[in-house]
């Protein structure tokens, strides 16, 4: 009898339902800890991102090229790292 390799769905469900279960099972104190650790670490992402493609948009400027895709996706950055930084202020105790 051959035996089916689960679909991705199938594998995404799976790994969803299991983050799920261990979610719940945490304390509320380490789940309080897992979510301040993770946008911190997204606002930092977001920051780093912005800093990246604002300078890429100086070179091109410089280089006489097109900034306009670099300085727009840096402002979005900035807009989300600014998101993020009152959305941490708001949850630290």
């Amino acid at each position: 009898m051959k035996q089916d390799r689960p679909t991705l769905v199938e594998q995404l469900v799976a790994v969803g339902s299991a983050a799920a279960m261990v979610w719940v099972m945490m304390p509320p104190q380490e789940r309080f800890w897992l979510s301040l650790r993770t946008v911190a670490l997204a606002h930092r992402v977001a920051a780093r991102l912005a800093r990246v493609e604002g300078h890429a948009g100086m070179g091109q400027e410089l280089s006489g090229r097109d900034p306009l895709p670099w300085y727009g996706s840096a402002v979005l950055a900035g807009r989300v790292r600014d998101m993020l930084a009152r959305h941490l202020e708001g949850m630290k105790p």
